[in-house]
């Protein structure tokens, strides 16, 4: 079965099914045409009619299964109606050609063509099944999770040949003669370094990704495993084990029910209270999963409404008589994982770290196999570890210590760094809405303002203003400032110098207009030629139309 799902082989059965369509539209005007006026059935108009229809079907499934181009237009589930639509229709056709050629009593050219759609229909509905069957199992297995949408995206755009895995940026220096970077790379594997250029450099690391290590007392001999959860140790097993967590944030409250489940005993060190209130997740009904499996849109628009919903919530971050009112409707939630009987919480920091477990800060000595850290992230430490040194000779981080902590123009481009773009970057993160949405429109707008126009040859070296970067950095701490993430307590948003460098402060639609459209006031931009017009025509063009003759088999 897995041999009949592979994709040269259903292009094939596709290709074969679309010769067998072709043949029934040319049978059927044939037969129309050749069949005296006053004896022209239905049934030679319902044949023509439906190979019309199963031709456009075919096309339809062709071009956008193997078309990069229109792939975007695609979907399987729309496969797999379309082919239950032609399964159905063909055995119509068959019951209606052999009714009116027996009733009838044809002959001649009239009966050869006829029976001749009668046998093609009949190979078809085998071939519709078939094809019905094979969407049905290919649409099912794109359901199975987060990780194996992620694998077909990747292969469905031919996008694996383009990663280059298990290498490490150690840095990059932007050098202004030949306006490009010098990447400085490291392969984890091997250990070998080296170098490439490159007339854009994009970070796409995020916030999110840098561990804040902690230090305590004798944690260097500790015999047992302990590692923080951006470096899970996936070879520990932790069943029957007994387990420490260290840390009270979003990653604990993540970890700690996974580990309750199969450890001996979890205890969990949060020397910090935490906020928790009722969990917005609703669940769905039957008639709600089938609305959007089976009806256009609907899924769309119920993700609009959960959008829209979100970003009103976001008055409850103001301080105003709406905002209190809003907070008020939050009410605490009962964090079942915290009665199991294997699950302790201790509300104390650490002392010591000893040989075989930890002690408390009130002096409480308890063993233990495993130490978890969830401590977090350097989430103001933007671009860390790497080392990225601008056009002025200065390094990256070196520049935002002087700003007094990063930021960037619309949280993605900075001063003295042309041909850069940062996704995720400084104060982009909605908390209030989907971290997604943020990274799908900046995605889009670092196309837009520096991807495009370099392709296009609109410039060659694109470099944002620094009074346009500061004006609107103290525009977003302005906003930030009339907000509960400036408030006068410790919190992950808060960086070295006090400053706010990860919140975004508006809506989450604020954001995606404000980056909708490039203001190039913004930029100082140079080189390029006066005709970049018609390589932006050509490159829009290729785009849509030049990949149609690269078929992917």
């Amino acid at each position: 079965m897995s041999f009949l799902m592979k994709p040269k082989v259903m292009l094939a059965m596709r290709v074969f099914y679309l010769v067998l369509v072709v043949t029934v539209v040319a049978m059927s005007t044939a037969r129309y045409f050749t069949t005296a006026s006053h004896r022209r059935t239905r049934t030679s108009i319902i044949s023509l009619s439906m190979g019309a229809k199963s031709l456009m079907f075919t096309l339809y499934h062709l071009l956008t299964s193997h078309v990069r181009a229109l792939q975007r237009w695609g979907s399987l589930k729309a496969f797999l109606i379309l082919d239950i639509i032609d399964q159905l229709a063909w055995g119509g056709v068959i019951f209606l050609v052999a009714q009116a050629n027996i009733q009838n009593k044809v002959g001649g050219i009239e009966a050869v063509l006829g029976w001749g759609v009668f046998a093609i229909a009949v190979q078809l509905i085998f071939m519709a099944t078939y094809l019905a069957f094979a969407s049905s199992l290919l649409w099912r297995a794109s359901k199975r999770g987060g990780q194996v949408d992620m694998e077909d995206t990747v292969d469905k755009y031919n996008l694996r040949q383009h990663f280059h895995g298990s290498v490490e940026c150690i840095g990059a220096k932007w050098h202004h003669p030949i306006a490009k970077w010098g990447v400085h790379l490291k392969d984890i594997q091997t250990g070998v370094e080296y170098s490439r250029f490159a007339s854009i450099l994009i970070s796409a690391v995020g916030p999110i990704s840098y561990p804040r290590d902690v230090k305590f007392q004798g944690m260097e001999g500790f015999e047992g495993s302990m590692f923080h959860t951006a470096r899970w140790n996936h070879s520990v097993n932790y069943k029957g084990k007994r387990v420490a967590v260290v840390g009270n944030g979003c990653s604990a409250a993540e970890v700690v029910p996974a580990l309750a489940q199969d450890a001996a005993s979890v205890k969990q060190y949060a020397r910090s209270g935490q906020w928790y209130h009722e969990r917005p997740n609703h669940r769905y009904t039957n008639v709600e999963k089938f609305l959007f499996q089976w009806v256009p849109l609907w899924q769309k628009a119920i993700r609009l409404g959960v959008f829209l919903e979100a970003d009103e919530e976001t008055n409850a971050y103001f301080p105003t008589p709406q905002g209190k009112k809003d907070r008020a409707k939050k009410e605490a939630e009962s964090l079942e994982y915290l009665y199991a009987e294997n699950v302790t919480l201790i509300p104390e920091g650490i002392r010591e770290i000893t040989e075989t477990g930890i002690i408390s800060g009130s002096g409480i000595r308890d063993d233990f196999d495993i130490i978890v850290l969830t401590t977090g992230f350097q989430v103001s430490s933007f671009l860390t570890p790497m080392h990225i040194i601008g056009a002025n000779g200065k390094a990256l981080h070196e520049q935002w210590k002087e700003c007094r902590g990063a930021q960037a123009y619309l949280g993605t481009h900075v001063h003295n760094f042309p041909n850069m773009a940062i996704f995720f970057g400084p104060n982009t993160f909605p908390a209030n809405n989907s971290a997604l949405f943020a990274c799908e429109t900046q995605v889009d707008y670092a196309i837009k303002s520096l991807v495009a126009p370099l392709l296009d040859r609109r410039a060659e070296i694109i470099e944002v203003k620094q009074s346009v970067e500061d004006r609107t950095t103290n525009a977003i701490h302005k906003g930030l400032a009339e907000t509960v993430y400036s408030a006068d307590c410790s919190n992950w948003c808060m960086g070295d110098f006090g400053r706010n460098a990860a919140s975004w402060p508006g809506l989450a639609r604020d954001f995606w207009v404000a980056t909708f459209f490039p203001d190039w006031s913004a930029f100082n931009m140079s080189g390029g030629t006066s005709f970049w017009r018609l390589s932006q025509f050509r490159r829009k063009i290729s785009s849509f139309v030049g990949d149609t003759i690269s078929i992917s088999l």
